[in-house]
């Protein structure tokens, strides 16, 4: 074999071209092409310094063809956050939890928070760490040791310029004496920022007790499993100061996350990515209730960015149903303009050089193996737009092989080998699997743990260290319910402790548990990945033929549990229940309108609140009852900039 040959074996064994989808924009081996989608990233870094001078939130919609190239552009723009001064906050939940808008962010941002990319000096959760210790010492006065006073100097008055992270590596500096006194000090001063910084609309006192698990090594892996929880155990809770059976519950979230942002030292760019997921697994009212959930957090704060990402085809269809007060909220659009044929040259071009440095070489001809002009002709023939049709046609002529070859399991295999198990993200992906493949209920919506009905057993799914709420909800589901079997699902490192309240339930109702391990927590969570990754037609697979390869490793997962012969065909879903409530929609639209009708012929008000007509229940209702308003001659609407809606009697 000649040295060419032997070259361009070791560089495909390195599988250049094998990987065309971004699964992870916080990853470290993204390739990018910067000139593509330029104008979009430019649009997006416009806002943010909008944002940043004036204070103010922006909404903004990212959108763009199916492999235009989202993800890529949202890895670069994560890549600029030092730079730009800004932080990145991506939420991309598997499970759509109706009802728990807030509580889903609050854990993204947390998470979001704890990545860092190599390009960046420190985690974005150090900084906002950084501003807390900087807000809090300001007022700060008791006489220190002499270096301890130099650096309280510092960080009170910095000289230079210096990243907010540095204030809390000073801090920790501290010997741990300091810093357990200034701990007591810092959180009640910053608990008076907020207030004044939010007008005194936010600020409870359970706050500084968020505040200062924020600062302390030792009680923040207790805050994150709140966040991720929703509740403690007494213990844990007495060590963070809350009192016992505090629940983060949508308020509270709603609170930490404007806290949150109040205290950020930069502008946060919260993404919203992958919304075919939402279009996927919510009705038209749900997406309308997501939507205006989304816009409440953003209009009663500042600080920040809403930037979704949504298939141009997928936000269309949205528009097609969303009152106007929605669409001209979600107005501002950003569209990716797609690829050019040079830059799809360009592409080959980083990707090769990037693999043969791996190999330590470095090649006169950065196409090689590739004919420059060959695969130049066959971008133009095939009209390629897309960044990673051109990473896939480059595969194909480096493996020889046809583009209808592709396999499914070595797709899966793929995915596999990259994936990070996290016992928080099987949860979810388990649940998505259950509810999209065997036509599963989540009989608690709105609830952190996710108990899902199939047919007539109930399967509940917790990884966390308080789960007796779990298994009362699977006992309530055999009594109340009447289902026949409840299951408990748990990762096997984390064994039920006996002799407590939760195993004497467990043991008095015959609540079934199944143990799984890491390998089977993997190949689920894979699955689910692939499957979400079809539907969003990042991956070009036939979505029947990868809803039965996940479906056979659902049911070998579940083994005998189930009877697996109910589930080889996927449960078509019930109208009649969706004209039902169609109906109930429309009366419910018509009794609040003519009330509002009815105070205002009366003389009763000449102006109100819609809010005040509408019960927050039905608070997705409020364009239909907009849009009935306004056909009225004597009544006008008048929405103000922080969204709340006005009816006013017209003066003839």
């Amino acid at each position: 074999m000649d040295e060419k040959r032997v070259l361009i074996e070791k560089f495909k064994d390195l599988h250049p071209f094998k990987e065309s989808v971004i699964k992870d924009p916080f990853g470290n081996e993204i390739i990018d092409v910067e000139t593509i989608n330029k104008t979009a990233f430019e649009k997006v870094i416009e806002e943010l310094r909008i944002v940043k001078d004036s204070k103010k939130p922006s909404i903004l919609v990212l959108q763009g063809e199916p492999g235009s190239g989202k993800s890529h552009l949202l890895a670069r723009i994560y890549r600029h956050a030092e730079t730009e001064r800004f932080l990145f906050a991506l939420y991309n939940p598997l499970v759509v939890k109706i009802g728990a808008t807030y509580s889903s962010l609050l854990k993204s941002i947390f998470d979001s928070f704890e990545r860092k990319h190599s390009e960046l000096k420190a985690k974005p959760i150090n900084h906002i760490r950084g501003k807390i210790i900087r807000i809090g010492l300001q007022n700060y006065t008791a006489q220190e040791d002499p270096k301890i006073q130099v650096l309280l100097r510092e960080i009170r008055k910095p000289k230079k310029n210096l990243l907010p992270a540095v204030f809390y590596e000073d801090f920790k500096s501290f010997p741990k004496r300091v810093q357990d006194r200034l701990r007591k000090f810092i959180p009640e001063e910053v608990l008076k920022y907020i207030k004044v910084e939010s007008n005194f609309t936010i600020g409870k006192k359970y706050l500084k007790a968020i505040i200062e698990a924020l600062i302390d090594e030792e009680k923040y892996p207790i805050l994150r499993d709140l966040v991720n929880e929703g509740s403690l155990t007494d213990k844990d809770a007495q060590i963070l100061n809350l009192t016992s059976g505090f629940v983060v519950n949508e308020d509270i979230a709603f609170e930490i996350i404007q806290a949150i942002f109040l205290v950020s030292p930069f502008p946060i760019l919260l993404s919203i990515d992958q919304i075919e997921h939402f279009d996927q697994h919510l009705d038209e009212k749900g997406i309308i209730n997501f939507l205006e959930d989304l816009y409440r957090l953003v209009s009663n704060t500042k600080n920040v960015l809403l930037l979704l990402s949504a298939q141009t085809a997928v936000f269309r269809k949205w528009n097609s149903f969303l009152g106007e007060h929605l669409k001209d909220r979600f107005s501002n659009v950003a569209s990716l303009e797609g690829m050019k044929a040079e830059e799809g040259l360009e592409i080959i071009k980083k990707r090769n050089t990037y693999y043969f440095s791996k190999l330590g070489i470095s090649m006169d001809d950065s196409y090689f193996p590739f004919d420059k002009n060959e695969i130049l002709s066959k971008i133009k023939e095939h009209k390629l737009k897309s960044p990673r049709k051109v990473i896939q046609l480059a595969d194909e002529i480096l493996e020889g092989k046809k583009p209808e070859e592709k396999n499914l399991k070595s797709e899966f295999e793929n995915i596999l080998k990259s994936l990070i198990y996290n016992k928080d993200e099987f949860e979810e992906a388990l649940g998505e699997l259950l509810v999209t493949l065997l036509g599963g209920v989540n009989l608690y919506p709105s609830g952190k743990k996710l108990v899902i009905q199939v047919n007539n057993i109930s399967i509940g799914i917790n990884n966390s260290k308080n789960y007796y709420s779990t298994v009362r909800k699977l006992v309530s589901s055999l009594k109340k319910k009447g289902l026949n079997r409840a299951i408990f699902i748990r990762d096997e490192k984390m064994p039920l402790r006996m002799e407590t309240k939760s195993m004497e339930l467990i043991t008095q109702n015959g609540i079934l548990i199944k143990y799984y391990n890491f390998e089977e927590g993997k190949k689920l969570m894979a699955a689910q990945k692939m499957l979400s990754l079809t539907e969003s037609k990042d991956l070009d697979f036939d979505i029947n033929e990868v809803s039965n390869f996940a479906k056979e490793l659902l049911i070998q997962f579940l083994g005998d549990l189930l009877d697996t012969e109910k589930f080889l065909t996927r449960p078509k879903r019930i109208e009649s229940f969706k004209e039902k409530s169609l109906e109930k929609t429309d009366k419910i639209v018509m009794e609040i309108v003519s009330k509002i009708k009815s105070d205002f012929a009366l003389d009763k008000i000449n102006v109100a609140r819609l809010s005040g007509y509408v019960d927050k229940k039905y608070s997705y209702l409020i364009p239909k009852i907009v849009e009935k308003l306004r056909m009225m001659k004597t009544i006008q609407i008048k929405e103000q900039q922080n969204g709340e809606i006005f009816i006013t009697k017209k003066i003839l």
